[in-house]
């Protein structure tokens, strides 16, 4: 029985597009975080991170998941941009995505949460010349958005790396 589909054809081969969760982060920065990477996206109370002394200053703290021990970033602060504390805004909650890749989990906290983003990956510019070196250290490229907006694409393997390398916690899974 034929399926239509052509038994030849890798998967790879076949996939052209992917989905993203768009993320905000102060001042003016988008951000794309593969689906596939994101475990669930959170909001929390400020309270309810436990701060952890001597650590690296994107590092929040330590938040009860679960049951387990996250450990939550200032995915902004950590891409050397404005920290989450220095915006001037007094939050009483954050927001935060759950990304996981190579058995690691990390609670990164952005300033907001937007849109899921179906993308043709053949549209990834992967020149990141310009950007911050620090974003384009764990970007995997960018996309120019429909409205004009430029679109990093964080690489889920290279910002786990990244935090394990600069001694920034990440939690085993």
């Amino acid at each position: 029985m034929d399926s239509g589909f052509p038994l030849t054809n890798t998967l790879a081969e076949r996939v052209t597009t992917a989905q993203f969760l768009r993320v905000h982060l102060a001042p003016n920065t988008l951000v794309l975080l593969p689906v596939e990477a994101i475990t669930e996206v959170l909001n929390f109370a400020a309270h309810h991170v436990v701060p952890v002394a001597h650590m690296a200053s994107p590092v929040m703290g330590v938040y009860n998941w679960r049951g387990e021990i996250l450990w939550m970033a200032d995915l902004g602060q950590l891409l050397g941009l404005t920290p989450l504390y220095a915006q001037g805004i007094n939050r009483q909650s954050y927001t935060a995505v759950v990304f996981y890749n190579q058995n690691h989990r990390v609670g990164l906290v952005v300033d907001r949460v937007e849109d899921m983003e179906t993308l043709e990956l053949a549209r990834m510019n992967t020149q990141l010349t310009g950007f911050p070196p620090l974003l384009a250290q764990v970007a995997m490229g960018y996309i120019l958005g429909l409205d004009g907006s430029t679109l990093v694409v964080l690489d889920p393997e290279v910002l786990i790396q990244q935090l394990k390398q600069q001694d920034r916690p990440v939690s085993p899974r």
